[in-house]
C-alpha cells in the first residue's frame, strides 16, 4: 500500500512539475517572430532625445522628454502591415505618414520614408518594443545622440 500511494505522489509531483516548466518557456521566452510580433497597432509611452555632447560642447548633456514637452507634437500610433508597409498617425492630425519597414536579424527594424532612413536597435518584451538609434541630433555634425522609444500594443 504503501509502495502504491508513493508511486502516486511521485507521478503527481513529476505532473505539476512539467506543467508548471511549460507555463515558464511560455512566458520566459518570446516564442513569436520579432515581424509577426511587430504586425498591429502600437501607441508611443516614451520619446526621448539624449544629446551626448551638445553642439560639440565637451561634457555637456541634455535629455529632452519628447511627450513631457509641449512644444513637440509627438504623441502618435503607428500601425506595422504583413506586407512591410506602416502608417503613423499623429494625435490631432488627419495627415497620414507611411513608408516601408524591414528587419535585420532580431535586432534592428529599418524604416524608410520619402527622402528618410531610420534604422534603431530593438528590444522587445510581452507587449512593448523599445527603439534606439544614434543621430546627429544637434546639427555638429557627429552622430552622438540617441533617440530613443517605446511603444505598447495597443492591437
Amino acid at each position: 500500500m504503501n509502495k502504491n500511494f508513493l508511486l502516486l505522489v511521485l507521478a503527481a509531483v513529476i505532473c505539476l512539475q512539467s506543467c508548471l516548466k511549460d507555463e515558464q518557456q511560455v512566458t520566459d521566452a518570446p516564442s513569436i517572430p520579432l515581424d509577426s510580433f511587430l504586425i498591429g497597432e502600437w501607441q508611443v509611452t516614451a520619446v526621448l532625445l539624449e544629446y551626448e555632447s551638445l553642439a560639440n560642447v565637451p561634457d555637456s548633456n541634455l535629455i529632452v522628454d519628447m511627450l513631457k514637452d509641449t512644444t513637440y507634437k509627438t504623441n502618435h500610433t503607428i500601425r506595422y502591415y504583413p506586407n512591410d508597409t506602416y502608417e503613423i498617425q499623429f494625435e490631432g492630425s488627419e495627415d497620414v505618414l507611411s513608408g516601408v519597414w524591414n528587419l535585420i536579424g532580431d535586432t534592428t527594424l529599418v524604416r524608410i520614408e520619402d527622402n528618410a532612413f531610420y534604422e534603431y536597435r530593438i528590444q522587445r518584451n510581452s507587449n512593448m518594443i523599445h527603439q534606439q538609434s544614434i543621430e546627429d541630433l544637434d546639427g555638429d555634425g557627429v552622430k552622438d545622440d540617441y533617440f530613443k522609444s517605446s511603444y505598447t500594443k495597443i492591437n
